[in-house]
């Protein structure tokens, strides 16, 4: 059985399980948004915990009491580039906290060739030097909040194409109808900007999430008003978590690396979290 080991355990998050499990945990009871049962997708950052555990434990808090039948992970690929959608179907994935196991039946049923949907571990394992750290960031919140129950598909996009969302929306859509899931989209927002000029080129993003559309979320990164690493996850979770009865976005916390105490406010990283509710 393949086991996609940790690649930024010790970098992004602590290695050591007990530390590990801590920090979650502390990270969760920390956050101000309440739990809500009608969440079906969520919008989380991927940075080191020191600088975006904050935001993404407000969206993780929201469904910290729900329980759902899997998690469909949506993730970019930062440094192979790949051509398809690509999904983790046969194997596990590892963090300090234990190894995930698959919804494998599910990811294999999503799988479609035809529109370039396919069952692989590209992007997924660990290249050279190069250590993908999107998906891989987001597991110990979940294993913390759903424990032995948590079953995944692990998902890379690799073309982020409003097209190429809506294709994998649909495929979700139609394979989840009578499934519980939890759409999970792994997104940073803004690079390396000053901070006054993070929030601008943020807020066109927050506001285009916000309208729950996803046209809306293309213009303004096709125009260069914004810019989001994983917007397509975040195009894919949003219209999959509409064809399943989600009618609104809620905006739960944005901040900057500036805001978790960096001292260099010249080169910020924006950070959202949103949930997306029936």
């Amino acid at each position: 059985m393949l086991v996609r080991k940790p690649a930024v355990a010790g970098q992004f998050y602590p290695s050591n399980p007990e530390k590990l499990r801590s920090i979650v945990i502390s990270l969760l009871d920390a956050a101000k948004s309440n739990p809500d049962p009608n969440v079906n997708g969520i919008v989380v950052p991927h940075a080191g915990y020191i600088f975006s555990g904050k935001v993404a434990a407000e969206a993780y808090s929201t469904v910290r009491e729900n329980r759902y039948d899997a998690v469909i992970l949506l993730a970019p690929s930062h440094f192979e580039k790949i051509s398809s959608t690509s999904i983790f179907c046969s194997g596990e994935y590892s963090t300090p906290l234990g190894n995930v196991r698959l919804a494998q039946s599910l990811a294999e049923s999503l799988v479609n060739e035809n529109i370039s949907i396919v069952n692989s571990d590209e992007g997924h394992l660990q290249t050279g030097m190069r250590k993908e750290h999107a998906l891989e960031v987001q597991l110990p919140f979940l294993q913390v909040i759903f424990g032995d129950s948590l079953r995944i598909v692990p998902i890379i996009i690799g073309q982020q194409e409003l097209s190429f969302a809506t294709e994998l929306a649909d495929q979700i859509a139609e394979k989840c109808c009578d499934e519980k899931i939890l759409l999970v989209a792994s997104s940073d927002l803004s690079h390396f900007y000053s901070e006054a000029r993070a929030h601008e080129l943020d807020t066109e993003f927050i506001n285009a999430v916000k309208s729950f559309n996803t046209q809306e979320v293309q213009k303004v990164i096709q125009q260069n008003k914004a810019e989001a690493c994983g917007f397509g996850p975040v195009m894919t979770a949003m219209h999959a978590a509409k064809s399943l009865g989600a009618m609104r976005t809620n905006i739960l916390k944005y901040a900057t690396s500036a805001d978790a105490g960096s001292q260099n406010r010249e080169n910020v990283v924006g950070y959202m979290a949103a949930s997306f509710t029936k």
